[in-house]
């Protein structure tokens, strides 16, 4: 009974030898496993001409009506409010001239007929792939048509005739 007794408290203290992980230590570990995450699935719509990670997702858009060009997307509302809020004043309160406001939207890519004269949107998705067949398909008709990512603010693909 007695070497029971004793071998409470050493199986009590082995089980505090194990020093736990600090929580800047389990953040950087998720940091680091979402950048691999990100980088594969990356790799996988390049491969597959689809989009993993957007697949039937809503955006918000801190959309500008005065400059519609300039109305970036996010995946979350609370990014898009941000956003408008900091830009449609300055670091004075003062207007910027901006008036941006937060709306949900379906698409993150348009396909846009851009020249000198013109800069419209002629179709809307929310996969690349759709979006490079209806380029493929209207290219013959159209000069400087681009893709348009919303999400990341750059052209994505561009067809010059």
């Amino acid at each position: 009974m007695k070497k029971t007794l004793a071998l409470v408290p050493l199986i009590i203290l082995s089980g505090c030898g194990t020093i736990p992980q600090s929580p800047t230590k389990v953040n950087d570990d998720l940091i680091e496993y979402n950048n691999e995450l990100n980088f594969l699935l990356a790799k996988m719509n390049e491969a597959a001409q689809v989009n993993f990670i957007e697949y039937d997702s809503k955006y918000y858009q801190a959309y500008d009506a005065t400059f519609p060009d300039v109305s970036p997307v996010f995946y979350s509302k609370d990014d898009a409010q941000e956003y408008a809020l900091a830009n449609n004043f300055n670091h004075d309160n003062d207007p910027t001239g901006h008036q941006y406001v937060v709306r949900e939207v379906s698409h993150r890519f348009e396909v846009r007929l851009v020249n000198d004269a013109i800069n419209d949107i002629l179709y809307t998705s929310p996969h690349l792939r759709e979006a490079k067949q209806y380029l493929n398909e209207y290219k013959t008709n159209h000069d400087d048509l681009v893709i348009y990512d919303l999400v990341n603010q750059v052209v994505v693909g561009i067809n010059t005739q």
